[in-house]
């Protein structure tokens, strides 16, 4: 499901895109963002190989790496708005917030990634994540998360099905703060898909925060969006695992064994821990 460039269709997507397109951000590169990466005084790199770091355009030698995010271990529900819940002096407040957050970031080196959401040809869609160069930590855990847009992926995403949405855009600006909103904020417009996320520095915001647009987009084509895993067990058709966050889906979906439960012979082969959707036509 390739999606297409448009112009942006409200407010919330053009002070978004202003902030991709501005003369301080640059396009990188997943081996780049390793190598930044590596370089982050916050970042440990590990003894750990990665798993086909080639596959993703990483060196041949990527170590796993592992970032110290201080007193933040999880998302926070209190940093989300929904534009669309928002009243017209709401709105007016918050895109003015919006626009000095862009302004400041311009100030500084940016990034630019792009990926795709998906790899299913009914479903794949172009993300881009724009993010410091300081956050280039999450910004290569969102490329290993989705998936970079490199060969051969970008090669099915140009055959994919195509429907009429504007792409992903995710911008995120770690270090912004803000005295209304101690625990950040995370502007999210599902309509334009398009989302800011200030002042949050745990990977999940950048994750969750795309699929939550990638979700909402499935359901404007007639899919069924799922918080959940999806396994195989031998021959049986597959099962999925349905569960809210740290409710324990993922340690199911991943188990090899059920605790002991499966025969040798019942071979486990995981589909996805996180997410789907469910096409409802196709």
């Amino acid at each position: 499901m390739a999606t297409a460039h448009k112009l942006p269709s409200s407010p919330w997507r053009a002070i978004i895109e202003s902030a991709m397109h501005a003369n301080s951000v640059r396009q990188t590169t997943m081996s780049e963002l390793y190598e930044l990466a590596t370089q982050q005084p916050e970042v440990v790199a590990t003894t750990q190989p990665m798993y086909k770091p080639a596959e993703f355009g990483l060196p041949n030698n990527a170590m796993i790496l592992v970032s110290y995010d201080g007193s933040v271990v999880g998302r926070t529900a209190r940093a989300r708005l929904l534009v669309r819940n928002f009243d017209k002096t709401e709105s007016d407040s918050i895109q003015a917030l919006l626009r000095e957050a862009v302004y400041q970031f311009n100030k500084r080196p940016g990034l630019l990634l792009e990926g795709i959401v998906g790899l299913h040809q009914d479903f794949m869609v172009k993300a881009h994540l724009v993010s410091p160069v300081t956050d280039a930590k999450n910004m290569l855990d969102w490329g290993l998360n989705f998936c970079p847009f490199i060969k051969p992926w970008s090669d099915t995403y140009a055959k994919s099905r195509l429907i009429d949405e504007p792409h992903i855009i995710a911008f995120a600006d770690p270090q912004w703060t803000h005295p209304d909103y101690p625990d950040g904020c995370v502007i999210i417009d599902e309509i334009t898909n398009c989302i800011a996320i200030l002042g949050l520095r745990y990977f999940g915001e950048r994750k969750k925060g795309t699929l939550t647009l990638a979700w909402t987009m499935g359901v404007r084509q007639n899919m069924v969006a799922c918080h959940g895993g999806i396994k195989k067990i031998g021959n049986k058709p597959p099962v999925a695992v349905f569960g809210l966050s740290g409710s324990g889906k993922s340690s199911i979906t991943n188990s090899l064994d059920h605790d002991g439960l499966l025969k040798k012979s019942e071979k486990v082969t995981v589909i996805h821990d996180d997410a789907f959707l469910i096409d409802l036509e196709h």
